[in-house]
């Protein structure tokens, strides 16, 4: 008995799976076929993006036809297969056929959620993202172009190096390296000028400084003995014997009196200023420490030390800041255009452009309006960056430390990351790119930043709605196609024919009706809510489930004979 069962079982997956498999294959045939002519004629997608946008884009389309293809697939099952005549003995019985087909809707359903929430957002994000880079990769090539016709060569580099981290595979890309550096090098011989030397302070090797240190310590020059060992225990800083004369010179230098020379004057000045930016340093004031040693970098360029100093306020500033050079540099790029949101201080943001590149987000043109202080002022700034939650707003390629009192001012802080404000107009892209973690997660935010956004309870509705739909359809289809079979050796030919050529169009408008249906009861039910104050929720999974459980009975119920 359990090998009969075991038999009938095997068959029943097989059937089902190769009509699954060899229907979403031609829907998918047909889609790539469909996507290709639209896509073709499309010169805004870059021809080495094409191919992947077009599989992404007939992916996500057949994923979202999946409940369709089930359908389709059960009913033919049931209909056709299922009634031919090694499935017909006298031990057959119907839950040979409904138990293991059952599970296997059971695991399509799961499949079908997985897409909803999960597989569908991902492949639509990663649909957005070959776009963006496609556009940038035809950027590039233009900004190349206009470089190289206005001569600068820096630029176009730049611009390469972007197209090459889009497009690594181009080989194009060694020639235009070639042309490029011969062309910068050629400009750069023309207007090649001789440097400038600074006389205050001659350059000094990086080695040598303790024992020059040490000589002028001896020669009684305790002031530039000072300068040497400072630079020498900034080297060796565990060095006991630098460390011993170090603090010799030091105390020499404190207990120094009398009259001093011009140049022992300039020298005195500028170690007293850097031991001030080394103790800002020291205590992690880099704005201090940074605008000390930018003035004596400008003062004394040739100074190895200072601008080691200065490199290292900077580099700490620069995690928490930015020039605006930054943004000037990749202006060029595309990116998403007038972004309108909400922040949390109660303005309304417009930005002009966004752009994310390299990891970082970047903002051009962007204007503040107060929507409910009258004491708030309208405000302007040409550039901004996401650091530390916030857009960080500049106008000027400056360094500045802001006060903690007006950090408000010159920060905006949204209520989302900024992969999101694009978002916030486009309910679209809401809806087809959010899973449903960030559905649950982001639906307030996005709510509070001016997004017009549905709750959440409506968006968990129509996806039940939707896998509700396949269930019931699956099902009902599967019962009423072995309630209307005909035993056949073999497969009629004509009769399938007709079925294959009119029931996919039927299927695909039933199911619509089906979802269709389930959108005007979520409205309705809506409606009831505001009036009865009942959620919606519950109200319709309980519907839902009961329109599910007495199909489920149904087909699992049919009996062999009925014919």
């Amino acid at each position: 008995m359990n090998g009969r069962k075991n038999n009938f079982s095997g068959k029943v997956t097989a059937y089902i799976i190769l009509t699954f498999i060899v229907s979403s294959l031609v829907v998918l045939i047909g889609l790539l076929i469909y996507n290709s002519r639209n896509i073709e004629g499309l010169k805004e997608y870059f021809p080495a993006f094409k191919t992947t946008i077009l599989l992404i884009n007939s992916m996500i389309d057949l994923l979202s036809s999946m409940p369709v293809i089930i359908i389709f697939t059960s009913l033919t099952c049931f209909t056709f297969f299922f009634s031919m005549g090694k499935f017909q003995s006298l031990s057959f019985r119907y839950s040979d056929i409904s138990t293991p087909a059952f599970t296997l809707f059971i695991i399509f359903l799961i499949f079908v959620a997985l897409s909803e929430f999960f597989i569908n957002p991902f492949l639509t994000r990663k649909l957005e993202y070959q776009k963006r880079l496609s556009n940038l990769a035809n950027a590039s090539l233009q900004k190349i172009e206009k470089d190289k016709h206005n001569k600068k060569y820096n630029e176009a580099i730049f611009a390469l190096k972007v197209y090459e981290k889009v497009n690594p595979d181009d080989p194009e890309i060694s020639r235009l390296k070639r042309e490029l550096n011969t062309l910068l090098q050629q400009a750069t011989e023309i207007t090649r000028k001789p440097a400038v030397k600074n006389e205050n302070i001659k350059k000094e090797p990086l080695i040598g400084f303790y024992a020059r240190g040490k000589a002028e310590y001896e020669k009684g020059n305790y002031y530039l003995a000072l300068y040497y060992m400072e630079r020498a225990l900034k080297l060796h800083r565990d060095n006991e014997e630098i460390k011993k004369l170090y603090y010799r010179v030091k105390r020499k230098v404190n207990s120094l009196l009398g009259a001093l020379t011009i140049k022992e004057e300039e020298l005195k000045r500028l170690i007293q200023k850097k031991e001030r930016g080394i103790t800002a340093l020291d205590n992690k004031d880099y704005y201090t420490a940074y605008k000390i040693f930018k003035e004596l970098k400008t003062k004394y360029p040739n100074l190895e030390d200072i601008n080691l100093y200065f490199k290292e306020a900077e580099k700490n500033i620069l995690q928490n800041d930015y020039y605006t050079t930054e943004l000037e540099k990749i202006a060029w790029m595309p990116g998403y255009s007038n972004i309108i949101f909400i922040d949390t201080s109660g303005y309304l943001n417009v930005v002009g452009k966004m752009i994310e590149w390299g990891g970082n987000y970047y903002f051009y043109d962007i204007q503040r309006y107060p929507l409910k202080s009258s004491s708030l002022k309208s405000t302007k700034w040409k550039y901004g960056k996401w650091i530390n939650n916030a857009i960080k707003l500049k106008n000027k390629n400056v360094l500045k430390k802001i006060p903690e009192e007006k950090i408000k001012y010159y920060n905006i802080f949204p209520f989302v990351d900024p992969y999101y404000l694009p978002l916030i107009t486009n309910n679209t892209r809401i809806r087809k790119e959010l899973n449903i973690y960030e559905r649950i997660k982001l639906t307030g935010p996005l709510k509070n930043s001016g997004a017009n956004i549905s709750e959440l309870e409506i968006y968990l509705a129509e996806k039940i709605g939707i896998l509700s739909a396949m269930y019931v359809l699956t099902l009902l289809g599967a019962s009423l196609g072995w309630v209307k079979r005909c035993f056949h050796e073999r497969l009629p030919k004509i009769k399938m024919l007709l079925f294959f050529a009119l029931f996919p169009p039927t299927t695909c408008l039933i199911y619509r009706l089906y979802t269709g249906a389930n959108k005007v009861l979520i409205y309705f039910h809506r409606y009831v809510t505001r009036i009865l104050n009942i959620k919606l929720l519950p109200y319709f999974l309980i519907i839902q489930l009961i329109i599910s459980i007495v199909v489920t009975l149904y087909f699992l119920t049919r009996k062999v004979e009925e014919i």
